[in-house]
């Protein structure tokens, strides 16, 4: 859970979260659902890994009657899961490796019963890939992005118009460009593991990927 989410609009320097007690939330669904693939992040026990800027958030997890702690799972995993809870106003999140008791074989195979049940009734669900986008490559999923947007009946002239003035092979060029991205978006490893695929079809397909920026990209939306 996410305490004082209102104070959490900017991350930084870091954010504490506090692990919930089963039963505390029987019933809610107003949570979200974060699937990703362990070997795909640094390992547990470090806020922040060799990589990471040296401006990056802490994250700590207080456990009642506990002093907080290091997450179980990667620190950037619980960052961008807060990051989108934060996002859409929602204060609960599920972590396999934070809600489950690794050590627990009862609590393990209860959760592999459940876990189906768990991403289907959430409202948000969320897949973290692990492909980085450059800053080109973020402006050519937002001129996709935005062509669909205006894909109404409403801005079929609009739309014609604005084609024409781009010219033929700009637009090639540019159709080549997101295909070329959208192949290697798709080669990501979260697309290759059983488990998360498991994940996506409980959640009915409704699930919300998202990609890390590059510090370049990051720059450029900060300025």
């Amino acid at each position: 859970k996410i305490p004082k989410l209102n104070q959490y609009s900017d991350l930084y320097p870091g954010v504490t979260c506090q692990l919930t007690e089963k039963g505390d939330h029987r019933g809610e669904t107003g949570y979200v659902a974060v699937s990703y693939c362990w070997g795909s992040f640094p390992r547990p026990g470090s806020n922040v890994d060799r990589r990471s800027s040296p401006i990056s958030p802490t994250v700590l997890v207080e456990q009642r009657g506990k002093p907080p702690r290091a997450p179980r799972c990667p620190a950037k995993v619980l960052l961008r899961a807060i990051a989108f809870a934060v996002s859409e106003g929602v204060s609960l999140i599920w972590i396999d490796q934070e809600c489950v008791n690794q050590e627990d074989p009862i609590d393990l195979e209860n959760h592999l019963q459940w876990n189906h049940m768990i991403f289907n009734q959430a409202k948000f669900k969320i897949g973290l890939l692990s492909f980085e986008l450059s800053s080109s490559q973020v402006g050519n999923l937002i001129s996709l992005e935005l062509y669909h947007r205006t894909g109404g009946p409403e801005l079929t002239d609009w739309r014609n118009r604005t084609l024409a003035d781009y010219g033929l092979k700009s637009i090639l060029r540019d159709i080549q460009r997101i295909t070329r991205l959208l192949r290697s978006i798709g080669r990501d490893r979260w697309f290759t593991r059983t488990w998360t695929f498991q994940e996506r079809i409980s959640a009915n397909v409704d699930m919300h990927l998202l990609l890390p920026l590059s510090t370049e990209a990051l720059k450029k939306f900060n300025d």
